[in-house]
């Protein structure tokens, strides 16, 4: 595409899909001081920060979706646009990361448009069309996922280490102990585990019923086949380590919480996974040694998913066979770029067992020896650092949390796939210079935090408040 293809591409998706604008208060500072600069195809992080002064953003598609986590949104377009005078705020108009290729191709490197071109094919089918057809032209993911080799190896050892089953199951395998009502409303907020998770892992806004508590569509794309769905009737909530299975290598001794806790761990990344009925089929409660995604592309993130749970919940191996067959799996994890968000500050430690006897059996309990309690340890001006404590006994899961300053100028929810562990610390970082860690993310690289005094507020997804007077 050449570039002025490009140029026009991403004017018309301004055009076309940018919603109207609002009434802005001309700031008189701005009148003829600066030009907008190129700002297109960066993510909204960088973007704001190299344009130079206060911009708004908005959704390019029209549908209003907030601004949260500004790394994951994409410019493709500004107003005023590169090189004109600006008069008033700038506005950036956004879509998704996962969206560039449907909306901005032009943002996509020549070797990413071709790796994405067949799933952009069938989301775009499935956006313009609202096809009563549940399932898009079947394309296979050809990205594989990439693991540093810390994690790789990590998981290699666990492997390595890990102990295989010694003993039939206490008791016969019965679902209603780990599910006795089907999916848990765990929140309370009327929609259960599983539409949360097809909320959360949706690559658009989804449709709900009227009532709010259910999903009707969205987009899905099916991680062991590549397969995109529309339809929230047509896939499945797949535990990737099956409930069966668990049960048969530890799980059996566990007492009734315990077992409903691991069959709605949501906040835990790679627990759940929104897959099509195929797969879920075909998967059933069988191992690795049995089975594996039938997208090789898919193997390595399966494969550190299913270790990492068998880990989190010290279940055993049930046989040589699948420890051989997973570290195989683990082999095709490419390290020629950083981990996945979830596995790169992911600080969830194993939850502590125990385990109580009684008169007639040994069940085993996971313990919470005090409710997590947040806290915040500090907030710096300069050099833009707010850090979080756990201080409480099991992990802290930051699904709903959200960080603002004291106008509530900047404001960001926190990654529901992070959890600080008990006594752990976890920093956010803003300003142009802010670089993620093990236990350090990265919110935006602008400034938020006032030199002539702020205050940190965070807010649980119950709206407690912490606060804390930046120094």
């Amino acid at each position: 595409m050449s570039a002025l293809s490009a140029a026009i591409l991403l004017a018309s998706c301004a055009v076309e899909t940018a919603p109207a604008t609002p009434d802005v208060r001309v700031d008189e500072s701005l009148t003829g001081a600066a030009v907008m600069p190129d700002l297109l195809c960066m993510d909204l992080n960088d973007a704001q920060s190299a344009a130079g002064v206060d911009t708004r953003s908005e959704d390019a598609t029209g549908d209003g979706r907030r601004q949260i986590v500004d790394s994951n949104w994409i410019v493709i377009a500004t107003d005023p646009e590169a090189g004109e005078p600006i008069n008033e705020k700038p506005t950036l108009f956004t879509v998704k990361d996962g969206e560039v290729a449907l909306h901005a191709p032009g943002c996509l490197e020549p070797a990413e448009a071709t790796t994405t071109a067949a799933t952009t094919t069938s989301q775009a089918t499935a956006a313009t069309e609202q096809s009563t057809s549940t399932v898009s032209t079947a394309t296979t993911t050809t990205t594989t996922v990439s693991a540093s080799n810390a994690v790789r190896q990590d998981a290699q050892a666990s492997l390595a280490s890990a102990e295989l089953t010694s003993s039939t199951p206490v008791a016969p395998y019965d679902r209603d102990e780990y599910q006795p009502s089907g999916w848990p409303d765990s929140d309370g907020d009327c929609q259960n585990d599983r539409h949360e998770v097809l909320i959360d892992e949706s690559l658009e806004e989804v449709a709900l019923d009227p009532t709010g508590c259910f999903v009707e569509t969205g987009m899905w794309v099916d991680p062991y086949d590549g397969v995109t769905y529309t339809q929230a009737s047509d896939v499945s909530i797949d535990h990737v380590i099956s409930l069966s299975h668990a049960h048969r290598n530890g799980a059996s001794s566990w007492d009734l919480t315990t077992k409903q806790a691991f069959a709605s761990d949501i906040a835990f990344p790679g627990s759940l996974v929104v897959t099509g009925a195929a797969s879920n089929q075909s998967k059933s409660d069988l191992s690795p040694a049995d089975w594996r995604p039938p997208s090789e592309a898919a193997w390595c993130s399966f494969a550190l998913d299913w270790v990492h749970g068998k880990q989190r919940w010290q279940l055993t191996y049930e046989s040589e066979a699948e420890r051989s067959v997973l570290d195989e799996m683990l082999e095709t994890c490419s390290v020629s770029s950083p981990p996945r968000l979830d596995q790169a500050n992911e600080a969830v430690l194993i939850a502590s067992i125990a385990t109580s006897t009684t008169t007639t059996s040994t069940t085993t309990t996971i313990v919470p020896e005090g409710s997590a309690t947040a806290r915040i340890v500090s907030c710096l001006r300069r050099p833009e650092l707010v850090t979080i404590a756990n201080d409480g006994a099991t992990a802290l899961s930051l699904r709903g949390y959200v960080l603002h300053d004291e106008e509530s100028r900047h404001s960001f929810s926190l990654p529901g796939n992070i959890s600080i562990g008990p006594g752990e610390t976890l920093t956010i970082a803003t300003g142009p210079d802010a670089e993620s860690g093990p236990v350090q993310i990265v919110w935006k690289r602008q400034n938020v935090w006032n030199n002539d005094g702020d205050t940190a507020f965070l807010i649980s997804q119950d709206g407690d408040e912490i606060s804390l007077r930046c120094s």
